[in-house]
């Protein structure tokens, strides 16, 4: 993926703690917030050192290093190979090569010459988007789906579509009192993550994205 490296005040402090419990539409937006957390870091090969952790103002990542540690804020354990990582997640139904419709935020988009041969691995963030450790000389950043070399897709915390999801949440919160669902309002209709298209927080899932 290529794009031009951004940066963020964000930091690996910054990535809020979800308990163990906690739905998976939620602990994806954990995932996703951790990514966003790093845009900017270099990519280094072999390297899964996220900015402002244990001194190291910097960090580094590779593709693989980069989605084994975004996944890890929510206890997902990862191999740190785009390979293994392919091997390990869920497949998801294989798209339309032109349009990243049926991908959900969260999912990874592994690229390569064949199913046994992944090189690269993205992360779809919504709207069309993905954040990756892209390649030698680059940063963490956000870029289009792209189908050249697109393999396949994995599906690491599976959750239902956002409509389904969406219609539970209001339906688990009809029946709790008004104090409950407020504290309980991080909902998929209701998570927000950064829009990497305006730069303003948006829901997660959102079923025009």
């Amino acid at each position: 993926m290529s794009s031009s490296g951004s940066s963020s005040s964000a930091s690996s402090s910054s990535i809020p703690t979800i308990p163990a419990d906690a739905k998976n539409s939620d602990k994806l937006a954990v995932v996703i917030q951790a990514a966003q957390s790093q845009l900017g870091v270099p990519y280094v090969w072999g390297h899964s050192t996220p900015k402002n952790s244990t001194g190291d103002q910097s960090g580094s990542f590779d593709c693989s290093g980069f989605t084994m540690w975004c996944y890890a804020q929510v206890g997902v354990v990862l191999p740190h190979s785009a390979q293994l990582q392919y091997d390990l997640c869920k497949l998801i139904p294989a798209p339309d090569p032109s349009s990243p419709s049926a991908f959900l935020p969260g999912d990874l988009i592994f690229y390569g010459s064949s199913a046994s041969s992944i090189d690269h691995v993205v992360m779809y963030v919504g709207w069309g988007q993905c954040i990756a450790a892209p390649h030698t000389g680059a940063f963490v950043s956000y870029g289009p789906f792209y189908s050249d070399g697109y393999v396949g897709a994995g599906r690491p915390l599976p959750v239902p579509p956002p409509d389904q999801t969406a219609s539970q949440d209001n339906s688990q919160s009809s029946s709790q009192t008004s104090s409950q669902s407020n504290s309980q309002t991080s909902s998929t209709g209701n998570t927000q993550v950064i829009n990497p298209l305006t730069g303003k927080p948006d829901p997660l899932f959102n079923p025009k994205s």
